[in-house]
């Protein structure tokens, strides 16, 4: 209806321009047609519109251009965005909203140099940054990396007489939490408590997402409680991120037990709710539990994803259900929906677990021929695979294949590459990839220290083991007892002969 609505606005609008072309113009005219095009979503049009508005010398409101702004950086027209702004920038006049919009756009396009030089030109035009402002160049610096340059920002609020609102110290909260200063962000919430400003719905969620992360579910559990005292509504958002939370420590129950009330509060559980709670049951092991889920998550006219088979097909797969597994994959497919990176790498794990490095292989082929590229998670359960029967030979040699292929080997499948030799007694292959390992800049583990030094003393090549419990001690690893007694005996068994 508004579809239609519109086109006959327009149809009349374009004929009130033909019967004025020789009469002078006029610009609410223009005013109106733009502001069709934006409610309307037609970025090209609203330009078009405008370009022909100041051609006749007439001058949009600031309202309008700040909609044409806005519609062309949500479109992500951003170019377009920056050349109308620089174009006009000192021909109509512009309030502060309008450098607010594209400080806005320059740091969604990752530009934070040209977003800094707008509010510097934004002061010395007399258009005063407002807090909206800061706020946007807070968290891009804060998304960058750049947290030095977010702190600077957020302090310099006050030297121009402006007061951080709760989007400001939200930013800088969730900076100090990406960088993993937690105890700052949390001071900073309490700074921010303490200087009479109201916390958001997005700054709880914010902090309640650090703690489930962190595994503190009680303090989440009480900031929870604190929103609702506060009569700030909860969103899905909050219950996925301590639904979440709950799963990952094996509380499915509680999890369910928290749908409920989210439901009672008339709050819809999202696909993600659903996979959260999926993925917490299939961890668990409680597939028919599961399986009871994903038929809520249909009821609830929700079609599953493919992260939402990819759970199931992890689940039955860690069960070494391969029957189960072959049914997820059937209705996914069936579905209409191509295998994944994940789903291939899924079934590559499958195999290699129930010893069949054949059908494992078979699953990195046909992965390839669908166009996706090998990760090094899925090189390293082949290389764990052929680690686990004995296959050191073509394991080392997938090794090299994915390093030409470019692909870093992580300390994991160093790690796995090392057991490997250790249990097949080729001490001096173990200790040539540890070398590897560390020459990669990779630290090595408690258990690979430990192994290769027993390997290397049994071997009776106490000296290297000797060598690396120095470097063990160097690393701040605390090597236990029973290695140290290793070495020790060793020493003392060279010494006798």
């Amino acid at each position: 209806m508004w579809c239609q609505s519109s086109h006959h606005h327009l149809k009349l609008i374009h004929k009130i321009l033909k019967t004025q072309a020789n009469h002078g113009t006029n610009s609410l005219v223009f005013d109106l047609l733009i502001n069709i095009h934006v409610q309307s979503r037609r970025p090209k049009a609203a330009l078009v519109c405008l370009d022909r508005m100041l051609h006749h010398g007439l001058t949009p409101r600031s309202k309008t251009f700040n909609n044409v702004l806005h519609l062309l950086l949500n479109s992500k027209h951003f170019d377009n965005a920056f050349t109308l702004f620089d174009a006009v920038k000192d021909r109509i006049p512009l309030d502060s909203c309008s450098f607010s919009i594209i400080v806005r756009g320059f740091c969604e396009a990752g530009d934070l140099r040209k977003a800094s030089d707008l509010l510097d030109h934004a002061e010395r035009t007399g258009h005063a940054p407002n807090v909206v402002m800061y706020t946007t160049l807070i968290d891009g610096h804060c998304k960058r990396g750049d947290f030095e340059e977010a702190k600077r920002l957020f302090h310099r609020l006050g030297d121009v007489g402006l007061a951080p609102n709760e989007y400001s110290y939200t930013a800088l909260i969730n900076g100090y939490f990406k960088r993993g200063f937690r105890s700052d962000g949390f001071q900073l919430y309490e700074d921010m408590k303490s200087n009479g400003v109201f916390p958001s719905l997005h700054t709880f969620n914010t902090l309640i997402h650090e703690l489930c992360k962190d595994r503190d579910l009680s303090p989440a559990f009480k900031l929870f409680d604190e929103m609702r005292q506060k009569g700030l509504a909860c969103n899905v958002v909050t219950y996925n991120t301590l639904i979440g939370g709950l799963c990952g420590q094996g509380k499915v129950k509680e999890a369910m037990r928290l749908l409920g009330k989210m439901r009672t509060n008339r709050i819809s559980p999202s696909l993600i709710t659903f996979n959260l709670v999926l993925d917490g049951y299939c961890k668990a092991g409680k597939l028919s539990n599961a399986i009871e889920v994903l038929a809520q998550l249909k009821s609830s006219g929700f079609s599953p994803s493919l992260v939402t088979y990819n759970v199931l097909l992890a689940g039955f797969a860690r069960a070494g259900d391969l029957s189960g597994a072959a049914n997820v994959y059937r209705e996914m497919t069936g579905r209409g929906l191509a295998p994944s990176k994940v789903t291939y790498t899924i079934l590559i794990d499958t195999f290699a677990r129930e010893n069949d490095m054949e059908k494992a292989f078979e699953m990195l082929n046909s992965m390839e021929r669908a166009g996706l590229e090998a990760d090094a998670h899925a090189y390293g359960v082949l290389i764990r695979g052929l680690c686990m029967e004995g296959n050191m030979k073509d394991a080392s040699k997938l090794l090299r294949w994915m390093t030409e292929k470019g692909l870093r080997p992580s300390n994991v499948i160093y790690d796995m590459l090392i057991h490997g030799y250790c249990r097949e007694g080729s001490s001096y292959r173990a200790l040539r990839v540890f070398r590897e390992m560390k020459a990669n800049g990779m630290v090595p583990n408690m258990a690979s220290y430990g192994l290769l030094i027993r390997i290397l003393c049994m071997d009776g090549k106490w000296q290297d083991g000797e060598a690396l419990l120095s470097e063990m001690v160097m690393s701040d690893l605390q090597p236990s007892d029973s290695i140290i007694r290793a070495v020790a005996d060793a020493r003392q068994g060279n010494s006798s002969k």
